[in-house]
């Protein structure tokens, strides 16, 4: 099996990457390292992720195969295994056949399309609030003055969003959640609707801009509109047997701090 092993530059020579490759490559796994997954392609069978959650999501936007990942920053949310996983373990779950696909969401700004498998931001460049009109499938939803506005979806609402307040929602749930931030109204509260909706945000003001899965950041232009739904592409992650409440029970105890 070709497997692929993506890491941040900063991880490149981490002993537990290099080891875990050499020991796979040992099992009989053809393990080539990518500086970058620009040139990812079909040629490879699985992807074998090394990093934390940010690592995670900028893979899972990229990658044209199934992903693996190996924790190797804080949390750990998306990734599968911790770092003291075995090489064997790893082995096994990289030839299995059994896989997990969670909803990426699009949009396009300009002639640009981005992907988000968490979330898209819609924020304030500045200290003040913002008016951001909302509509859903072409019907006024709501109109909010606000530092900004998180656009997520189910994989995404435990983390920027559940942090503004949002619901936590389950990944397989077909849903996108709408959640304001720092609204300046007590009315103005997360909203969750159907994955098929089509959400458009029209921008009021020429101190924003728009960020996808906390690194990519588009300016924004006064009265710039933003249509954002869930994409045809879906994020392909190996189906390794974790329970999604134990894992949430035991990640939420731990965010915020560090060994």
């Amino acid at each position: 099996m070709k497997v692929a092993v993506y890491s941040k530059t900063n991880l490149k020579d981490n002993e537990v990457k290099q080891s875990l490759s050499s020991k796979l490559s040992a099992l009989g796994h053809d393990i080539v390292e990518l500086d970058d997954l620009t040139d990812n392609s079909t040629d490879f069978d699985r992807l074998l992720v090394f990093g934390g959650d940010g690592t995670m999501l900028y893979a899972s936007t990229r990658a044209k195969c199934p992903i693996l990942g190996v924790n190797l920053g804080n949390v750990g949310f998306l990734t599968h295994y911790e770092s003291n996983v075995m090489a064997e373990d790893l082995s096994t779950a990289l030839e299995s056949s059994n896989f997990q696909c969670r909803n990426l969401l699009e949009t396009t700004v300009g002639n640009v399309t981005q992907y988000a498998l968490n979330d898209f931001v819609v924020r304030t460049t500045s200290c003040r609030p913002i008016f951001l009109s909302v509509k859903i499938n072409g019907v006024f939803a709501h109109k909010y003055h606000a530092d900004g506005i998180i656009v997520s979806s189910p994989t995404g609402s435990t983390a920027y969003s559940l942090s503004a307040g949002g619901p936590i929602v389950a990944p397989d749930v077909d849903a996108i959640i709408i959640n304001p931030i720092c609204a300046h109204s007590l009315n103005s509260r997360p909203i969750i609707v159907s994955g098929d909706s089509k959400i458009e945000i029209e921008v009021e003001s020429s101190d924003a801009l728009m960020i996808a899965d906390g690194r990519e950041q588009i300016k924004l232009e006064k009265i710039d509109k933003i249509e954002i739904l869930k994409s045809s592409k879906t994020a392909k992650f190996i189906g390794v047997n974790t329970n999604f409440y134990n894992k949430l029970y035991e990640k939420m105890n731990k965010w915020g701090f560090t060994d």
